[in-house]
């Protein structure tokens, strides 16, 4: 969380987060809190702006994979070695019942370890990466993704991308946790109701749309500064190949449009057309 005097940042991991601190970095002084964390209920948020960071779902899934590709990030962490005792397993989750502990930890028993460890080998391997990503959105594997998304009703018909996008944007953490999200019109309600952003950058356009935040809420941008702003450059990527439908199939492309419906209707994605199926004029 990034806390200058006007604004907070919410950092949603895999949407531009680390390239847009940089540029906050450069333009106002700032209180730094810890990376990808809430707001804390007894926060004051004194009037500030909350901006969010968003992403293409398609892209998002490829990004997350590519970053494990690389060793990196915490659910390559989780999903690589056997964890029995905390490291994320069930997050923040409240009142987690002894049935789903239960579950955590039999999953983590039975975690196919070496299948994880293969699907992350090959940043280059479409093939691989569609097998991940079923493994990732399958039911059946969901209590070994950590993170508290297994006890969440939203594991039910949701994504992880959907999942950390409420977690982290939303009052009422707690409620994530019930049945008042208990399938997607009620998450939609949910959202609609709780949801704290006053301001969304979306990775796509990060430049364009850094730019008009800091506009809205009041800051002066010189010349100068947009000219480095909008030559900065990617922070913190990992490596990949290729375009979005390169890692698709029908069957994936599908499936991340079942599992992403809230972030994919609230900012209008549209899916990457994939070469196979293109029209030939």
């Amino acid at each position: 969380m990034f806390v200058s005097n006007r604004l907070i940042y919410l950092q949603l991991c895999k949407t531009g987060c680390t390239h847009i601190e940089y540029l906050l970095k450069g333009l106002m002084s700032c209180q730094y809190h810890k990376k990808h964390s809430r707001i804390p209920p007894d926060f004051d948020i004194k009037g500030r702006a909350i901006v969010g960071s968003i992403r293409n779902p398609w892209d998002w899934y490829i990004s997350l994979w590519g970053f494990g590709c690389d060793r990196k990030g915490a659910l390559y962490k989780r999903l690589t070695a056997r964890k029995i005792k905390g490291n994320g397993l069930i997050g923040s989750a409240q009142n987690v019942s002894l049935q789903d502990r239960f579950r955590v930890l039999l999953a983590q028993i039975n975690k196919p370890i070496e299948m994880w460890q293969d699907v992350y080998s090959d940043s280059r391997d479409a093939e691989r990466f569609r097998r991940w990503l079923k493994m990732l959105l399958s039911p059946e594997n969901k209590y070994q993704l950590g993170d508290g998304y297994a006890i969440s009703p939203i594991s039910s018909y949701a994504g992880l991308l959907s999942y950390y996008y409420v977690q982290l944007f939303s009052r009422n953490y707690s409620d994530l946790f019930s049945q008042k999200v208990g399938d997607f019109k009620k998450l939609e309600e949910f959202d609609l109701e709780n949801n704290l952003l006053t301001h969304v950058i979306r990775m796509e356009a990060l430049e364009d749309d850094f730019l008009k935040v800091m506009k809205a809420i009041g800051y002066e941008i010189s010349n100068e500064q947009e000219q480095e702003i909008r030559a900065s450059g990617k922070t913190n990527s990992s490596f990949r190949e290729r375009s979005i439908d390169y890692y698709y199939d029908r069957e994936t492309l599908d499936l991340v449009a079942e599992k992403e419906r809230l972030v994919i209707q609230k900012y209008g994605y549209q899916a990457p057309i994939l070469k196979q199926e293109a029209v030939l004029p």
